[in-house]
Order: structure tokens, then C-alpha cells, then sequence
């Protein structure tokens, strides 16, 4: 969901905007995925529980 309205906020519109989004951006996407499952891991180890 949060993919889609980045990438319509863009100005992309339709799947091939989409697909053209992730090719340009796929790096970035990558570097925020780990980020975000790095600071999951670290709460789930401290026992804490997230959502996402």
C-alpha cells in the first residue's frame, strides 16, 4: 500500500509505471526493506511486539 502511493505520488500511473518506479528506485527500495526488517529483529529480540 505505502509502495503505491509513493509511486503514484510520483506521477507514475498504471503497472508500468509501477514496474518503471521499482527499476529506477530498486536500490533505495532494497536499502528500506532490510532497514525496516534490521529494527524488527532488534524489537523482537527485546520482546517487544510491532505490527508490520
Amino acid at each position: 500500500m505505502v509502495l503505491v502511493t509513493i509511486v503514484t505520488m510520483s506521477g507514475c500511473v498504471g503497472y508500468r509505471g509501477l514496474g518503471d518506479f521499482v527499476e529506477r528506485h530498486h536500490q533505495s527500495l532494497r536499502d528500506f526493506q532490510l532497514k525496516q526488517y534490521t529494527i524488527t529483529l532488534k524489537a523482537r529480540e527485546q520482546g517487544e511486539r510491532w505490527l508490520f
